[in-house]
């Protein structure tokens, strides 16, 4: 939830996800077509990266897209696997997030996403600060609520005592005039979020169940498995039901602050892998 959010611009990832994973080589975004690395892509990854094969010191090249006036930035300070992983460093609020699109037609558009990734968080932004670290998106109609389609997000982050939170939102709300009906709706969780250590976070979005799920090392964080509705939203334009979309189109990784207070955020990402099957951390 962010009911006093602050957007430079348009006020959410339009069209977009964090990813995961574990065990690549370069960057691979269809099978048999990998750049030069150490170890090997997960059998059921139709996407990965371990960073080996991009230059240090520079942001990742294709299939990737940067995003935002933070940095995001090959480096060899901290890695989960061989030498490389991606460090990424934001500022304050929406303007300063440091973010990595995706929207590879090896993967997308489909119906039900798996991702997993190594990430290494300094410290997570401070408490009522709003973040979001993985976003899924893609077109949705809902009768009666919104006349057409309209984009759907489903994310995971945090809000709350650096716990996790999941949140649903439509971002077509915040273009002039609207292009969606507002919703922002969250559901919080018990689970604080790991700092100062490698995690492995997993996550499914489907489409075809409206479910979203998330791991962490491993085990599920129950309380952050969400169906069409959560805890609560700030507005009511979809009477607090999340409308999954038909399909997903896009997805960033990274970390965005939605607040302008709550200063600047350090990770490392590492072993990245999205696929259509559940691939874990082994």
């Amino acid at each position: 939830m962010a009911s006093e959010r602050v957007r430079g611009r348009r006020g959410v990832i339009a069209g977009a996800v964090a990813v995961a994973a574990l065990g690549c080589s370069g960057s691979k975004t269809e099978a048999g077509d990998e750049a030069a690395g150490s170890g090997s892509c997960p059998v059921a990854a139709l996407v990965c990266e371990d960073f080996e094969g991009q230059p240090l010191g520079q942001a990742p090249g294709a299939p990737w897209t940067p995003e935002g006036e933070g940095t995001a930035l090959v480096d060899d300070q901290r890695a989960f696997g061989g030498r490389h992983s991606l460090r990424l460093e934001t500022t304050a609020g929406w303007d300063g997030r440091a973010l990595l699109g995706l929207s590879d037609a090896a993967l997308f558009p489909t119906t039900h996403l798996f991702g997993r990734a190594r990430l290494y968080l300094t410290e997570a932004s401070p408490d009522g600060v709003h973040w979001t670290m993985v976003q899924a998106s893609g077109p949705t109609e809902a009768e009666g609520v919104w006349d057409g389609p309209f984009t759907a997000e489903l994310r995971y982050g945090g809000q709350h005592q650096q716990r996790l939170m999941a949140n649903y939102d439509t971002p077509g709300t915040y273009d002039t005039p609207p292009a969606g009906p507002a919703s922002d709706c969250w559901q919080h969780s018990q689970t604080v979020m790991p700092q100062g250590q490698w995690t492995c976070m997993e996550w499914e979005f489907d489409a075809e169940t409206d479910t979203m799920r998330l791991w962490f090392d491993g085990a599920a964080i129950e309380d952050l498995t969400v169906g069409t509705m959560g805890e609560g939203c700030v507005n009511p334009g979809t009477a607090e039901v999340w409308y999954y979309p038909d399909s997903f189109e896009a997805m960033h990784i990274g970390w965005v602050d939605y607040q302008n207070t709550g200063g600047s955020r350090e990770l490392w990402i590492d072993d990245v892998a999205l696929g259509t099957e559940r691939m874990g951390c082994d």
